[in-house]
C-alpha cells in the first residue's frame, strides 16, 4: 500500500488540508492541532464521505494536551469516521452518523476519561477514546 507523507505544520486538521488542497490524497500528514502545541503525524482519509478525517495515533492521546487536541480536531459533531483494530488485525472503517431524532444532542469525545458519561465497562483496558451522545435530563426535585 502506498502512503503519501506531507509536511503541513500550518494546518491543524485534515479537514483544513482537504478544504485548502482540493486534490489532496489520503496519507500521512504532519499537523499542529493545538496552537503552540506539538506537531504530530496523523493519517488523513481524504475520500470517504467527502474526506478530511483525521486519525490520531495512540501515542498522541497519551500527552498532556490530548483532550485539548481532540476538542480542536472533533469539529463535525454529527459525523465521525472510526477505524478500530479487530482481533484478526484488520482495521475496517466505520462511519458513525448522528441519528436525526437526537440531532439536538451533539456527539462528544473524551480522551481517557468519561466525565459526564456512564462509565465504559472496558475503561480498565488502558488508553481509550470515548465517543458518546450526552443527553441532559432535567433533575426533578
Amino acid at each position: 500500500m502506498f502512503f503519501m507523507f506531507q509536511e503541513s505544520y500550518n494546518y491543524k486538521s485534515c479537514k483544513e488540508i482537504r478544504a485548502d488542497i482540493n486534490d489532496s490524497l489520503s496519507g500521512l500528514y504532519s499537523i499542529q492541532p493545538v496552537l503552540g502545541g506539538k506537531v504530530i503525524t496523523v493519517y488523513c482519509e481524504m475520500v470517504i464521505a467527502g474526506g478530511g478525517f483525521t486519525f490520531v495515533p495512540r501515542t498522541a492521546i497519551r500527552g498532556i494536551e490530548s483532550q485539548q487536541m481532540i476538542s480542536e480536531l472533533f469539529i463535525n459533531r454529527t459525523l465521525v469516521l472510526m477505524r478500530i483494530q479487530k482481533k484478526d488485525g484488520t482495521q475496517p472503517y466505520t462511519l458513525v452518523q448522528q441519528l436525526p431524532e437526537y440531532g439536538q444532542h451533539l456527539l462528544g469525545a473524551r480522551v481517557n476519561n468519561y466525565d459526564g458519561y456512564t462509565s465504559p465497562v472496558n475503561s480498565h483496558l488502558g488508553d481509550y477514546l470515548l465517543l458518546g451522545n450526552k443527553t441532559i435530563v432535567p433533575r426533578i426535585t
